[in-house]
């Protein structure tokens, strides 16, 4: 067997009993939860070394530890704190009044919920697969970065999703030390950040026929993207009114 099938086995193998667990806590008396034993993993209250170390030390991964670093370091260089959370594109008229109130959340702030939210969704349910969710979380609105899109000659005209799918592909040209399956599975969070706006790209992960576990880590990734991206916007909603 290729080690690239040993690979997909495995992940098949984790996804297959994470299903198993959750369908037998349905019928158990409740038990601890990801979200029962949640602590928050980053905040603006932090300084941008502390953020730093705590997330290399929360990604397990250790081939990914320069890459979170270089992420959280754009995030303040390029002045997250002072850039819109909100893309007028995406929402339409009918949304218009609830994005004006959404406005004065900042993208530092956003960026950090939903990394925040998904991690209290799903703790470790994936193992060290999580850690790719969690930089799904993160990095999916870094498009909405003019900064960011000036420095790394990212196309402007691109939609957000799909400049911060392109971001993460720039970025992994320049680590070498990411290995083949990191690789492999950046590919996958990069297509979930393109699709998460896109119903037609959505659409298409229903219909992978080649590989049926890259097809379920897709829908697994995207869904639980939206989950706390949803769970994110309703946070700061509350606390705005």
């Amino acid at each position: 067997m290729r080690t690239g099938d040993n690979f997909w086995a495995a992940l098949h193998g984790t996804i297959t009993m994470v299903n198993a667990i959750q369908n037998s806590r349905e019928s158990k008396p409740s038990i601890p939860t990801a979200q029962q034993n949640f602590k928050e993993v980053l905040s603006c209250k932090n300084s941008k070394d502390e953020n730093i170390n705590t997330f290399v030390d929360f990604i397990n991964s250790k081939n990914l530890k320069n890459f979170v670093k270089k992420l959280i370091s754009d995030m303040y260089e390029f002045d997250f704190i002072n850039a819109t959370s909100v893309d007028y594109g995406i929402t339409g008229v009918v949304a218009q009044e609830k994005y004006k109130l959404l406005s004065k959340i900042d993208l530092l702030e956003h960026s950090f919920g939903v990394l925040n939210q998904i991690s209290k969704i799903i703790g470790r349910t994936y193992g060290l697969h999580s850690d790719y969710f969690y930089l799904a979380a993160l990095t999916h609105d870094f498009g909405k970065s003019t900064n960011l899109l000036k420095s790394y000659e990212i196309d402007s005209s691109l939609k957000h999703h799909e400049a911060s799918a392109e971001y993460l592909r720039r970025l992994a040209r320049i680590h070498p030390e990411l290995t083949s399956h990191s690789r492999e599975l950046l590919e996958v969070v990069i297509e979930v950040i393109d699709a998460h706006h896109s119903p037609e790209l959505e659409k298409h992960f229903y219909g992978v026929k080649s590989n049926e576990d890259n097809k379920e880590l897709h829908l697994i990734m995207i869904d639980k993207l939206k989950q706390a991206d949803k769970l994110q916007r309703e946070s700061e909603t509350e606390k705005l009114q």
